[in-house]
């Protein structure tokens, strides 16, 4: 695998109506996932999240991915779930799905096969 670049880095983020989108680009890695995820809420999602928000995802560009990746994931809709945030993965590809039903995860996330995130 690539190195990674720093977790941040690899974030785009939009609004859309009542939807907070956010596009995550290859390879989903990162050195602490726990920390990236705090540090990510404080500066960019903690304020806009809630029971009336809906945070996609879009996983498509993703096409490399370790366990600490899987990990940031996990966190973060853990997070989510904390604020009472929905959330929803656009686009995983067959290798990340495979990861996640692995896992006993796929009931943990929503899941859209379509990229409907706009760049």
């Amino acid at each position: 695998m690539s190195e990674p670049a720093p977790i941040k880095k690899q974030l785009r983020h939009h609004w859309d109506m009542d939807s907070l989108c956010v596009s995550v680009s290859s390879p989903l890695s990162c050195d602490d996932p726990a920390e990236n995820v705090s540090s990510i809420f404080a500066e960019h999602y903690g304020h806009a999240l809630g029971p009336d928000v809906e945070l996609k995802i879009d996983v498509s560009q993703v096409n490399e991915f370790d366990t600490s990746g899987i990990a940031f994931l996990i966190m973060f809709r853990d997070r989510l779930i904390d604020s009472g945030t929905r959330l929803t993965l656009i686009g995983p590809s067959p290798k990340l799905m495979g990861v996640i039903d692995l896992l006993g995860l796929s009931s943990e996330f929503g899941f859209s096969r379509t990229a409907e995130i706009k760049q």
